[in-house]
């Protein structure tokens, strides 16, 4: 009775996905996922009733109408983008506690099971917050978060056999509105908190790593994602794509980049993987991937575009201020003593990229009004001598102070748009709470 009354729920949850993706309901399909975890209900019922299991009929149409579903014809917009799941073990499980949890975090919500066993299935955009909400009700096991976002691109590239896939990893801080425009293939660093270990933007989503930035007393740093990782996503991308772009974070600050060339190495697609040191980090490095892939959406060549990155990489500055030093000592880049005596002074760093891709500190202010005042009037000064300056604004829980910066460069420049990021773990771990940048681009020779 009880998987029975689960099955009749999940087949009204089924039966529902077309109206909360529009894609869906254009192809005239189910949610593939959904209907996977109906069918197996439908075994447990089946056996449990007859002994054996009997032929499903649930969505049997659906193989047939996807074979003729031309997915480059759907105009995406997933309103959630992570098909998330995971099996809940525990004692006195309460579902309907549970799913009413879930219900405000997504769509194509199933749960169902007993007090002891619970599956969970749920589009969202925060899988890392599904998971901590159901690690309440006990031990989780078979977590899985899968990108459909990643794989409507990847389908989309199968049809057309793209010529090119644009690859960066986590510490590239772009807004949402453009990754979300652009198949742009994310590889998560690691986020050391004590004994555990995150993906960032998988296991815990940026506001999620500020918060235990700020109050956890355990030692916080990132670390390069492993060789294999970045394997695992150009042997998908390999058949789909006749290039692979992988552009990374400054090699002389992490050893990221190099993880990249040893994913490829000794693949048989090892010389159609090009790489990009961009020598930069967070908003530096948004630049030359939003760049990338504006030229990759124009036709351009896969040398066509190295050649511009490879100039226009030369042309980013960025100017970052760090109103406490308590961060960037406890991630080991500053000694205690030296930061002690600073903070002692009131002294607040400006830091920056050198040529060469190191960090390199531009200048010291007295007071936090002092130092965000200078880090502008740093900019700004740089932005002058330029023909065609080009800006991003990134900041560590300081939204004010990052609106206020993007305010009076449009003033200033009489621009428009410039983009707002919340910079991740890879910065954030380094200048704290609080801080704020300004990252520019010279443009005059961009394709834009």
């Amino acid at each position: 009775e009880l998987f029975s009354s689960a099955l009749h729920r999940a087949k009204e949850s089924l039966s529902e996905t077309p109206d909360k993706l529009r894609e869906l309901k254009y192809a005239g399909v189910v949610d593939a996922g959904a209907l996977g975890f109906v069918h197996l209900l439908e075994g447990i019922v089946d056996f449990m009733g007859a002994g054996k299991i009997s032929m499903l009929k649930t969505g049997a149409h659906v193989k047939d109408r996807l074979k003729s579903l031309h997915l480059e014809n759907i105009d995406i917009d997933l309103s959630y983008r992570y098909c998330t799941e995971c099996l809940i073990i525990g004692l006195g499980i309460n579902p309907k506690a549970l799913r009413k949890q879930l219900s405000v975090l997504g769509d194509s919500l199933i749960v169902v099971g007993s007090d002891r066993k619970v599956r969970v299935h749920i589009h969202t955009n925060e899988p890392e917050t599904v998971f901590a909400h159901a690690a309440k009700f006990g031990l989780l096991e078979n977590r899985k978060t899968e990108d459909m976002r990643r794989q409507y691109f990847q389908r989309q590239a199968a049809e057309k056999k793209k010529e090119i896939a644009l690859v960066t990893d986590s510490t590239c801080d772009l807004p949402h509105n453009i990754l979300n425009k652009y198949p742009i293939h994310i590889i998560p660093v690691l986020i050391q908190a004590g004994t555990r270990t995150y993906r960032d933007g998988v296991d815990m989503k940026t506001s999620e790593f500020h918060k235990l930035l700020r109050f956890s007393k355990e030692k916080i740093t990132t670390s390069q994602p492993p060789p294999g990782d970045f394997k695992q996503i150009y042997d998908k991308l390999a058949g789909d794509y006749q290039n692979i772009l992988s552009i990374h974070l400054s090699s002389r600050l992490s050893g990221t980049f190099q993880g990249a060339r040893l994913g490829a190495k000794g693949t048989s697609y090892e010389k159609s993987v090009h790489f990009i040191d961009s020598l930069n980090i967070t908003a530096g490095l948004g630049f030359l991937v939003l760049e990338a892939a504006r030229m990759i959406d124009e036709g351009k060549t896969i040398k066509e575009i190295v050649d511009v990155l490879e100039g226009l990489k030369k042309r980013i500055k960025l100017f970052i201020n760090l109103p406490t030093l308590k961060y960037i000592m406890r991630s080991g880049r500053l000694s205690v003593g030296k930061g002690m005596l600073a903070s002692a002074l009131n002294v607040k760093p400006i830091i920056s990229i050198t040529p060469d891709g190191r960090l390199e500190q531009l200048t010291v202010a007295f007071g936090r009004k002092n130092m965000e005042s200078k880090t502008l009037q740093l900019a700004v000064n740089y932005a002058q001598t330029l023909a065609n300056p080009q800006f991003m604004v990134g900041y560590v829980q300081s939204p004010e102070v990052a609106e206020r910066y993007c305010k009076e460069l449009q003033e200033r420049f009489d621009v428009r748009d410039i983009p707002l990021v919340e910079a991740g773990p890879a910065l954030a771990v380094h200048t704290g709470i609080g801080s704020a940048g300004i990252a520019i681009m010279d443009a005059r020779k961009c394709s834009d």
